[in-house]
């Protein structure tokens, strides 16, 4: 049904960009998370300037526990806090391909922070992290 059922039909599909679509979450993100996650091509989601929360947070985390080799992962300018990023940050710790993670012009505080650190102590695949327009992060 919807994007998903489209998404999941594509075995081949590598990248999907839904940036400014006001996105905020619900069942169709959750299942539209799982259908990429679990395409053995899908590299690149871009959920940027959307109006996702961090009710929405496990639904994205959950991508990261099917067999996409998810590369890239852009969620900058949304509504997500600390809780929101540990629960993100929490799906991606396992990863083996996630090297991109955009989370600029969120709300992240210290908690965000934290967990960070702890993300890029235990997976050293990440080579990029995106926190600009992020303010009190120092």
């Amino acid at each position: 049904k919807g994007l998903p059922g489209v998404v999941k039909k594509n075995k081949s599909l590598r990248s999907l960009n839904l940036t400014a679509n006001e996105i905020v979450g619900g069942a169709d993100l959750k299942s539209l998370m799982k259908v990429c996650g679990d395409l053995k091509a899908f590299s690149s989601i871009n959920l940027g300037r959307n109006q996702i929360s961090d009710d929405s947070a496990s639904a994205i985390a959950s991508a990261f526990a099917g067999r996409a080799p998810i590369e890239q992962v852009e969620l900058q300018e949304n509504k997500l806090t600390d809780a929101g990023v540990v629960a993100i940050f929490e799906g991606i710790a396992n990863s083996k391909s996630v090297t991109s993670v955009n989370l600029a012009k969120n709300e992240i505080g210290n908690e965000g922070i934290i967990a960070l650190q702890s993300l890029l102590a235990a997976n050293q695949v990440i080579k990029t992290v995106e926190l600009s327009g992020t303010k009190d992060i120092i």
